[in-house]
């Protein structure tokens, strides 16, 4: 307690390859296959046990994402200690966006999008000739930067472009339910009640 000085120890059975904070002090970190919560009271709680040992855990909000051996993605709500199903990107290497939690990865020379919350994952950035990696996703889950190769000779020649570029995005998603149904308004033919339980159809 950095007011009073006051310390406190806490075993645990081996050293956290990794530890995820919360603002409010609160530390999530593995050990092995199972997730383990640390609260400012100095309590430790399981949270969740997986199948296979954790490699990465990351924070958003009241989540936890965890990614196990081979590649699985989790998310875990930190009150509720629910688990959702495991979701498979593709990929071993994905970085996170705190505030929002949107995953931005590269697989197989594009970027992926994925938001681990509904389930829906989009592609930011293909195309024939051109290989995409280093993403990285800001804090907000707004922009999006990544490298940019361009492998087609002839694309480059012919259009003139470097063969090394650095690329960024800004991504235009809906943030609340009225956010969600003016953007389905513009794109489509689908229109949301005022209380965003039923979706029809023009």
């Amino acid at each position: 307690d950095l007011e009073t000085g006051q310390q406190a120890t806490t075993p645990v059975s081996s050293v956290p390859k990794q530890i995820a904070i919360r603002p409010d002090g609160t530390m999530v970190f593995p050990e092995i296959n199972r997730l383990v919560l640390w609260a400012p009271n100095n309590e430790l709680s399981t949270l969740a046990v997986f199948p296979k040992p954790i490699d990465s855990v990351s924070l958003f909000g009241d989540r936890a994402t965890v990614f196990t051996a081979g590649g699985l993605g989790y998310t875990i709500e930190l009150a509720t200690k629910q688990v959702s199903k495991p979701f498979d990107l593709g990929v071993l290497a994905a970085t996170q966006a705190p505030g929002t939690g949107l995953l931005v990865y590269a697989n197989r020379g594009a970027i992926e999008v994925f938001d681990p919350v509904v389930n829906y994952r989009w592609t930011l950035a293909s195309s024939p000739g051109l290989t995409y990696t280093l993403p990285r996703i800001s804090n907000d889950g707004q922009r999006v930067i990544a490298r940019r190769n361009v492998t087609d000779r002839e694309k480059r020649d012919v259009e003139k472009r470097q063969q090394n570029a650095l690329l960024a995005w800004q991504l235009v998603v809906p943030a609340t339910p009225e956010d969600t149904a003016r953007w389905l308004d513009q794109l489509t033919n689908a229109i949301v009640d005022d209380t965003g339980a039923s979706l029809t159809w023009r």
